[in-house]
This record gives structure tokens, sequence and C-alpha cells, in this order.
């Protein structure tokens, strides 16, 4: 009998939770209905879509570890989602994932409120945006080791990141990018102030741009044992990157690339400066050209010991180097590598000099002797 008495107990107790759950409900639903905050089970906000890992906005997801609103967009150039940032408003997330997506996908981006007038990125929550990892700019994050912006931009011809350099300011690092977007994608490239002029590169943050390892400039580079600018080419023929010279000017560094690409690659080869004439190339820095290992020129190299050029040519028979000679002046040497290509692989040879007459004689060598 009185386990009978316990059975209906339950039963009722069973019965009052699933009433109150139904008031719950229907507490629920009017709420929604009254475009009131809902009630959750644990008597908590539903706005408690914190505690779950989406949002009802495009671009919007709850951060549990952070307590916020975290907002990502999808870059169209690196195919991959980007921290915008977080906030403690699912609004300001929101609008704040549309001013990114305006930036980068254009005006006819889809937005969370196609109304509104794009204004400033609502404020970060608890913490600053330089100590994000991101930007909303294109080519720019935060570097927390040097607690400034950093500005990179993604080589087609290298295949890899280059490095533009570090930043005070956001909006410089930015400005920066559109500078060395410019200089190596061409006028017709994607920036992140489209509507400015492309003036100089802003100044770079505690350093100078030598001390640096790359440069804004193609085939350009940093070098801190010489403290001077340096310069590489790669071979087309040889697929090895050649020694250009060391320069004190970067602007005189991305010149002298602009001569050698154009000996090596013909007039119609990428340049830093494409609307500069061809001049001679710049003095090299604190010593002479023949002190170097190599030359700007195909199949000649300096010989320290000698103290001599000396060119070499790949026979095509038998895939080996072959000497040619030594000769006291670069160009001597360079048109004595002509000569040989030519009666080697025949009229069609590259050459160093293919717009000059035809050599028939060879230019005198070091102590007579070829």
């Amino acid at each position: 009998m009185a386990g009978g008495e316990d059975d209906e107990e339950e039963e009722e107790e069973q019965e009052d939770q699933d009433g109150l759950q139904a008031l719950a409900d229907a507490a629920v639903a009017y709420g929604r209905s009254q475009g009131e905050p809902s009630v959750s089970q644990g008597g908590e906000p539903e706005g408690a879509k914190r505690q779950r890992g989406s949002s009802r906005y495009i671009g919007v997801c709850w951060n549990e570890a952070k307590s916020a609103w975290r907002v990502r967009v999808m870059d169209p150039v690196t195919k991959s989602r980007r921290h915008i940032g977080r906030y403690a408003s699912e609004e300001d997330a929101a609008r704040a994932y549309d001013c990114a997506a305006v930036q980068a996908h254009g005006p006819d981006a889809k937005r969370n409120f196609p109304d509104e007038a794009i204004s400033e990125l609502p404020a970060i929550l608890g913490e600053q945006r330089k100590q994000r990892s991101s930007s909303r700019f294109v080519g720019v994050c935060w570097n927390k080791a040097h607690s400034s912006w950093l500005a990179s931009l993604w080589d087609p011809q290298t295949k890899r990141q280059r490095h533009i350099g570090y930043f005070a300011s956001e909006e410089d690092a930015a400005r920066a990018y559109d500078c060395a977007a410019v200089h190596v994608l061409g006028a017709g490239t994607r920036r992140n102030f489209p509507d400015e002029a492309i003036s100089e590169m802003p100044v770079t943050l505690g350093v100078e741009q030598k001390q640096r390892s790359s440069s804004r400039f193609i085939g350009v580079s940093w070098n801190k044992a010489n403290s001077s600018w340096h310069v590489r080419l790669t071979d087309p023929q040889t697929k090895r990157s050649r020694s250009v010279g060391n320069f004190t000017s970067e602007e005189d560094a991305a010149r002298a690339y602009d001569c050698a690409v154009v000996q090596v690659r013909g007039p119609s080869a990428k340049r830093n400066f494409p609307d500069e004439p061809i001049s001679e190339l710049p003095v090299l820095v604190g010593e002479k050209r023949k002190q170097r290992g190599s030359s700007r020129f195909v199949g000649v190299s300096w010989s320290k010991s000698s103290s001599v050029w000396h060119v070499k040519l790949t026979d095509p028979i038998t895939k080996r180097s072959r000497h040619i000679g030594c000769f006291v002046d670069e160009v001597d040497a360079a048109k004595a590598y002509d000569r040989a290509a030519v009666l080697a692989r025949g009229p069609g040879a590259k050459r160093n000099f293919p717009d000059a007459a035809p050599i028939t004689e060879l230019p005198a060598t070091v102590g007579g002797k070829s």
C-alpha cells in the first residue's frame, strides 16, 4: 500500500515538473512575440545566445574563452577567414563585420545591416586593436615581438611573402602595403585606400628601412654584414640566384636590378621603374665590381686569386663547363662569352650584347692566352 502511495506521489511530482516546463516554454514564446529577451531554463536571458557558438548575424560567433562576440571575414585573396575583433555587443560585432566585408569584397558585399551607412569600426572589447594578430586592412598584422604593425605582401614571382616594414600606425602600415603592391603587382591591384594617391612610403617604426631584411623593390634586400642594399637576380638559364651588387641607396639598388634584368631577360622584363630609361649601373658601395665573385654578365665571374675576369661556357654536347679565357675588363669578358656562345650554339644563342655587331675576333686575354 505504501508502495502505491509513493508511485502516486512520483507521478504527481512529474506532472508538476511538466506543468512548469510548459509554463517556461510559454513564457519564452510570449517573450519572443513581444520582442523581449527570452528566458531559458536556467532563468538567464537567451541572449545567452553567447553560450552558443553561432549568432543570428553573418560572420559573428560567441567566444566563450574571451566572453565576447568574435568577428571573422573571408579574405578573397588568401581564401581563409581573417580575425577582425571581439565585441561586447552582438550588434557591434555585426556592424564590424559589415565594415570589414565592404573593405574586403567591395560595396556589393552582403551585410548584416544593408540599410545603415558604413562608419568606423566599433570599439574593440577590453583590448586595443594593436593587441590582435590581424588588421582590418589587407597585408597588415600586429607583431607582438616588435609591438608595431607589420606590413607584408605576397610576391607572385617568388611565391613567397615579402616583408615591407614595421609601423606605429595601422593606417601607415596599410598605406605602405599599397605602395609596395603597386610596385610589385601594378597600378590595377587592389589597395586599402584606392582613392588616395600613392606617395612615398611612410616612415618605419624604430628602425630605418635599411635595417630590414627585405625591400619594397623587386630583387633588393638589406645586407647586414656590408651595411648596404644587396641586389640579386634569378638567371633564367641556370635557375640560380646571381649577385648583382651592393648599394648605399635602396633606389640605386632597385635601378641596378632593372639594368641587370633587362640584360638577362630582355626589354619586356618587369622592372622597379618601368617609366625610366635604362642607364649605366649605379656605382657599387665600397668595392669595385671585380672584387665580387660574380658579374652582371652571363658566363662571367671574378677570380679573386688571379684578379681577373674569368669566362666559362657550358658545352651543349658534353654538358660540361668549358674555360674560355681570363680578361682584365669585364665588358671584354662578356664579349668573349658572346663569341664563344655563338660558335657553340649558333646565331640564336643568348648573348650579353644581342644588339651589338657579331664578334669576329676574341678580345685580348690576360697573358695573351685564351
